[in-house]
């Protein structure tokens, strides 16, 4: 049961998520920590488990209307 909880977080497209730190590269700020430290290192974990609460929502609604979920 857990793997399956696991599994449906989707993990492996966490990667995409790493353009939430664009901005901070392309206005190179990236040695700024204050920047760091309250900005992007916390937009991408909450944009993360965001992503994976949609996954989730989307296979639970698919589930009742028939299809199967992306593995």
């Amino acid at each position: 049961m857990v793997l399956a909880v696991l599994k449906s977080l989707r993990f492996h497209q966490w990667v995409k998520n790493l353009f939430v730190l664009g901005p901070l590269v392309f206005a190179r700020r990236v040695d700024d920590p204050q920047r760091r430290a309250f900005g992007a290192s916390g937009r991408w974990p909450a944009f993360c488990l965001l992503s994976s609460a949609v996954y989730v929502f989307n296979d639970i609604v698919g589930r009742g209307q028939g299809t199967a979920p992306i593995p």
